[in-house]
């Protein structure tokens, strides 16, 4: 009997252990299960970042496309400027050297060599005689320069294409300054582009670690769930076979109590039967036995 108290005892303490261990594994997997969700929610928050980001920057490479595209044509523009004014500027002094006299010296070759003799006049020690010379060329040279600009001025046609050569540069200039301005413009959202790419970057990477830390955390609950599962059917076995050990103890209490009455039911009908009175509880022992 003692033996039979110890082994129930024994039971019931593994079953008080095994629920205190399942429910542990139970606590371990609902509070994975929680940071599950909220990893979840912050993969999710960081994706719509990242979209932003990544729109962001997308938006930015549009516009730099754009400026670029628009600096290719600008500078067509300026190739066909270019050729205008090398044609007008050609065309000039064709008609210069028609009007100039033919010593193949330009307006600008003779300003040249006047700088050069006035230089060396100032910077050079010359006997009188090489003063002489260089004051008589200098002013021979001004003489020639005055009297091929008034023979210039005087020219209608080459006054009007100077004034439409001057237009041209006019524009040329214009047309640089836009072509500086839409690639400074095309720079600045290159660099932004490039800038908000790397933040992407960086944020896809937090995306990454927080996705290996969802998938971690899911096995680890998964793995805490099969923990529990297994402890609830080990409980469960062993208070089956708790309770079936309990039936059969009562069964076997039942039929040998059974036992007992049938055979003191016996004994007192046999004494009824020598003519002995029986009591109350005699009667009461036979009514159980079913004899009466």
């Amino acid at each position: 009997m003692l033996s039979t108290i110890t082994v129930r005892m024994e039971a019931e303490e593994e079953i008080g252990d095994l629920n205190r261990q399942a429910e542990f594994y139970r606590n371990k997997r609902d509070e994975l299960n929680r940071r599950v969700k909220e990893l979840i929610s912050t993969r999710n928050e960081t994706e719509d970042v990242l979209k932003t980001k990544i729109d962001e920057a997308v938006q930015h490479k549009s516009k730099r496309d754009e400026f670029n595209s628009r600096v290719k044509e600008l500078r067509v523009e300026k190739d066909k400027l270019l050729t205008s004014i090398k044609e007008l500027s050609d065309e000039i002094s064709r008609i210069k050297r028609e009007i100039l006299p033919t010593n193949n010296m330009t307006i600008g070759a003779l300003k040249k060599r006047l700088k050069r003799l006035e230089f060396k006049q100032m910077t050079t020690v010359l006997t009188p005689q090489q003063e002489r010379e260089i004051i008589e060329e200098v002013a021979k040279l001004n003489r020639e320069i005055k009297m091929r600009e008034e023979l210039l001025s005087q020219n209608s046609v080459i006054n009007e294409k100077n004034a439409k050569l001057k237009e041209l540069r006019s524009s040329l200039r214009e047309l640089n300054k836009r072509i500086r301005e839409t690639s400074e413009e095309a720079q600045r959202e290159h660099e932004n582009m490039v800038e908000v790419f790397k933040q992407a970057d960086e944020i896809r990477s937090k995306l990454e670690s927080v996705r290996d830390e969802i998938t971690k955390t899911r096995e680890e609950a998964d793995k805490a769930h099969e923990e529990h599962i297994k402890l609830v059917d080990r409980i469960n076995e062993l208070e089956r076979k708790t309770r079936e050990e309990k039936k059969k103890k009562k069964k076997a209490a039942d039929e040998k109590k059974k036992e007992e009455i049938s055979k003191e039911a016996e004994e007192i009908l046999a004494r009824f039967q020598r003519g002995e009175k029986l009591s109350t509880e005699d009667l009461l022992i036979l009514q159980k036995a079913g004899i009466i």
